[in-house]
């Protein structure tokens, strides 16, 4: 199997060889680099191959060869190796341990590591299965039931204050005994609370005690877990506690004077706060905006203008009271409706119109209102306001316009929606200019024209001979397992007709931005590569790669 493994690995290296020399044998104008799918599917297979030899023989307890091979492998899979190792070295503790409790305490690391490796094979695309590893773990899981039969049964008994109040101190007390009451001294009980881990040694009689200070924290109850890990002599034990914390509840009351209004208008909102305690804060967020509230008294309505936000649809408005103390926070939420109001929009223009000349636009609105419209003719735009649903304004129609209709169209503005679309005949004088000198440019144009599409196809010709090739070198090959990765992520595929640029460009906000600026410049420096044949920072080249894969 190892010599199976290498002669996989000889054969990737080969194809790598070979792409490298077809890279380097194009033109260094050539502006476009793809990544052929018959390539990345070998390159997959013998990876796979080669990492099922190390799973294979970490199985059967060659971690000397295992390691060697976790050293050897490619090192754009550095993640993936480094699991690798802490799995080899959590196994060899695993299966060296004495003491059952570190028997138990390296299962646990074991089973998370398998876990991750898991989930990392996924992450890369590789066919490697598991299960031999698997197997092992079943038969040394059963020989550790098998050992804590025999071991004298333990049990734990707790006792912690039952009221306080969040940022208050609770001390946890107890004893550790065997199964028929005789005290065990001098061992290690661990204690848990809030996801945290504490550590008593019990006295000369058995018993712990513990002072903590809960965070601020509202909640009427915790859960306190104290457990006793297995020795070779004595069985593991678990028992579990409640804290009952005691505050006090406000209440909040709020209302807008409508749930519905448009894009920047500004509602009224009444709040209540019900509680006991004076000189509160209240904050109020709608969308990305906040306002803050200070010195609010209890059980005085308060009135404030928020302004909505300008994307249309359902937004939540959140009011909330700060915590104080034992006063716990409270929040209530209203939902608005960001919406238009449609209006009809009719308009006289005249029946013809001479480009690069002025003329007229009358209208009116229904429903009449105050606002704003914009009227439209080829690429002028002309804003003008609307007085009791009345506008008027004098528009040029652009000179460039040909001979023939041409629309006009008036949009109605925020708050208000609406469009009304007229077709208009322009007259372009230049459609008079003599034929033959209309001949002429027409020749001149087409001349250009056909000088222009041989370039392109020159342009294409040069391109079509670099979309079959790989780049790899270390740091194409880096490159080529970060978009392994931004695909897994975005969902989108490199297609065989996209250029790296592209493809940069298509994943814009369909990532974080960390991985984005990471991507970006791996981008980059590939590009560096490839048209300049640069010597580049492999050390900056890993680190992007490691952002990305995180």
């Amino acid at each position: 199997m190892r010599k199976e493994a290498l002669l996989s690995l000889s054969m990737l290296l080969i194809i790598l060889s070979l792409a490298v020399i077809t890279v380097y044998q194009q033109p260094a104008a050539v502006k476009e680099i793809h990544l052929p799918n018959i390539v990345v599917r070998q390159i997959n297979q013998i990876v796979s191959t080669y990492y099922q030899c190390v799973i294979n023989n970490i199985s059967v307890g060659n971690f000397t060869l295992a390691l060697q091979m976790v050293s050897e492998a490619p090192s754009q899979y550095s993640q993936l190796n480094s699991n690798l190792s802490a799995l080899i070295f959590y196994l060899q503790s695993l299966l060296n341990s004495t003491s059952l409790s570190l028997k138990e305490y390296y299962l646990l690391k074991t089973n998370e590591s398998l876990n991750q490796l898991k989930n990392l094979l996924k992450f890369y695309s590789l066919n490697v299965t598991l299960t031999p590893i698997y197997s092992l773990l079943n038969k040394i899981y059963a020989g550790i039931l098998q050992q804590e039969s025999e071991l004298i049964k333990t049990e734990i008994e707790i006792n912690v204050i039952n009221s306080t109040v969040p940022g208050g101190n609770i001390t946890i007390t107890g004893k550790l005994l065997t199964y028929n009451g005789t005290p065990l001294p001098f061992y290690t009980v661990y204690i848990t609370l809030l996801n945290k881990q504490y550590s008593v040694i019990t006295s000369s009689i058995g018993s712990f005690e513990l002072n903590l200070t809960l965070p601020q924290i509202y909640v009427r109850e915790i859960e306190v877990t104290a457990y006793f890990l297995p020795t070779n002599v004595y069985a593991g034990s678990l028992t579990t506690a409640k804290v009952f914390l005691n505050y006090y509840q406000p209440e909040i009351q709020a209302s807008l004077n409508q749930t519905r209004g448009f894009e920047g208008e500004k509602l009224t909102l009444n709040f209540e706060l019900k509680t006991i305690s004076t000189d509160n804060t209240v904050v109020i967020s709608i969308f990305n905006s906040s306002y803050t509230i200070t010195d609010v008294e209890p059980n005085v309505t308060y009135s404030t203008i928020v302004t909505l936000p300008n994307i249309p649809g359902l937004q939540n408005i959140i009011v909330t009271s700060l915590p104080q103390g034992n006063i716990a926070p409270a929040s209530v939420k209203l939902t608005v409706n960001v919406t238009y109001f449609s209006a009809n929009i009719t308009f006289e223009s005249p029946g013809f119109v001479i480009a690069g000349l002025p003329t007229n636009i009358h209208g009116c609105t229904t429903s009449k209102f105050n606002g704003e419209v914009l009227v439209m003719i080829g690429n002028n735009k002309y804003y003008t306001h609307v007085i009791d649903g009345q506008f008027s304004v004098s528009v040029v129609i652009p000179p460039t316009l040909n001979l023939g209709n041409t629309p006009i169209s008036v949009s109605a503005l925020p708050p208000y929606s609406g469009t009304t679309v007229k077709n208009v005949f322009v007259i372009n004088v230049l459609d008079l200019v003599p034929l033959g000198v209309v001949g002429y440019l027409a020749y001149y144009a087409l001349s250009s024209r056909t000088v222009e599409v041989k370039r392109e196809e020159k342009k294409k010709e040069g391109v079509g001979e670099r979309k079959k090739f790989i780049f790899t070198d270390p740091i194409a090959l880096a490159y080529y397992q970060a978009l392994t990765a931004i695909e897994k992520i975005t969902n989108e595929e490199m297609r065989d007709y996209y250029t790296v640029r592209g493809y940069l460009n298509l994943v814009r906000g369909k990532i974080d931005e960390n991985k984005y600026n990471a991507f970006s410049r791996l981008t980059f420096l590939f590009e560096l590569r490839v048209y300049g044949n640069y010597a580049l920072d492999l050390a900056e080249v890993n680190e992007l790669l490691k952002v990305i894969m995180s």
